[in-house]
């Protein structure tokens, strides 16, 4: 009933009004007016669409910018480090005792997080990873295979402590390199550290590790 009310009146108010005839200067004044209207709606739109083309600019150079403050973030991770690049050769097979593994420990890092498939551990609270990158080297021409938790005690109050985080049977192709890895959960306070290389029975060394 409302709608049609308002019907009823516009109908009556269109009924009872007069006409009124325009001028022709009016009509292309009106024009005028209409044209210069149109062409200040095309100049807003361009202004408006260049805002917007800015705005996608500064959105994407943030982005960027921020992307950039990740990757620091990540490296900013690393508690301490130090290089090391020692060498080692390893037997690593039980029947043939030419085939050896050129272990190089690299360096040593303390880290508050280690990735394990994909996702992030992060340390208990009062502890960090030890973590200590190797590289495998395999001269021969046979295919070997490597376990670093047999090979690297880390000594904490004369007991050796076996790898918590390691590699299951990495396999090195012939004439070939392989990086690898190990972790250690040690106490956030300790920053010396004593690594045993080699056979568990008759290791090569005692690296020290300072960080």
């Amino acid at each position: 009933m409302l709608i049609d009310m308002n019907r009823t009146i516009v109908s009556n108010q269109t009924q009872n009004s007069a006409a009124v005839e325009i001028p022709r200067s009016s009509r292309s004044l009106s024009k005028k007016r209409v044209g210069n209207l149109i062409f200040g709606l095309k100049s807003k739109k361009a202004i408006v669409l260049a805002g917007v083309v800015l705005v996608v600019i500064f959105a994407a150079a943030l982005g960027l910018r921020q992307g950039i403050g990740k990757s620091k973030a990540s490296v900013a991770g690393v508690l301490s480090q130090t290089t090391l690049n020692r060498n080692y050769s390893i037997p690593v097979s039980k029947t043939n005792s030419a085939d050896q593994l050129k272990v190089t420990v690299t360096q040593a890092r303390l880290m508050n997080s280690v990735k394990l498939q994909g996702q992030d551990i992060k340390a208990e609270t009062g502890k960090v990873f030890l973590l200590v990158d190797l590289e495998l080297q395999n001269t021969s021409n046979n295919e070997l295979k490597f376990m670093a938790r047999d090979y690297f005690r880390l000594i904490v109050d004369s007991k050796p402590f076996a790898p918590q985080f390691y590699n299951s049977n990495v396999t090195i192709a012939p004439v070939a390199v392989v990086q690898d890895r190990v972790a250690f959960v040690v106490d956030k306070s300790l920053r010396n550290f004593k690594l045993q290389v080699g056979d568990v029975k008759n290791p090569n060394d005692l690296l020290t590790l300072s960080l």
